[in-house]
C-alpha cells in the first residue's frame, strides 16, 4: 500500500516560497496603485500548495466597479505581472460579477472564493 508523501511543496520545490513572495509585492503594488482594486487572489495549484516547477499562477483581481468586460480590464494588470518569476494568468473581476458567478454556481468562481490565498487587499 502506497503512503501519501509528507513533503511539503517547499521541500519539493525551494523557489515556491520566493514565487509566492513576488506575487505579494506586485499584488500590493497594484493595490497602492489602483483604488479601485479591492483584493488580489491567487488560485489554482500555486494556491493549493499542489504547484510544480512549470506552473503558472492564477491571478483573480477583484475591483470595487468597472463597466467595461472582464476580457478588456486584463491588458491593464497583466503588465504588472511581466518582471514576475513565472508565467502568471490574470482574470479581473468586480465583486458584484464574482457574487453572481456564485450565485449561479459557477465553479470557476467557486474555485477561486473557496480556494482563493489573499495576496493583498485594500
Amino acid at each position: 500500500m502506497r503512503r501519501k508523501s509528507s513533503l511539503s511543496v517547499e521541500d519539493i520545490w525551494p523557489e515556491y516560497r520566493e514565487w509566492i513572495e513576488a506575487l505579494e509585492d506586485i499584488a500590493r503594488f497594484i493595490v497602492q496603485s489602483n483604488p479601485n482594486v479591492r483584493r488580489v487572489l491567487l488560485f489554482g495549484s500555486m494556491a493549493r500548495g499542489t504547484a510544480g516547477r512549470r506552473s503558472d499562477a492564477d491571478v483573480a483581481i477583484i475591483l470595487k466597479e468597472d463597466h467595461r468586460r472582464p476580457l478588456d480590464r486584463i491588458p491593464e494588470f497583466l503588465r504588472y505581472f511581466i518582471e514576475a518569476p513565472m508565467p502568471v494568468d490574470v482574470l479581473v473581476y468586480t465583486e458584484d460579477e464574482l457574487a453572481q458567478m456564485l450565485r449561479e454556481g459557477r465553479s470557476f468562481a467557486r474555485h477561486i472564493a473557496e480556494e482563493g490565498r489573499v495576496l493583498a487587499e485594500a
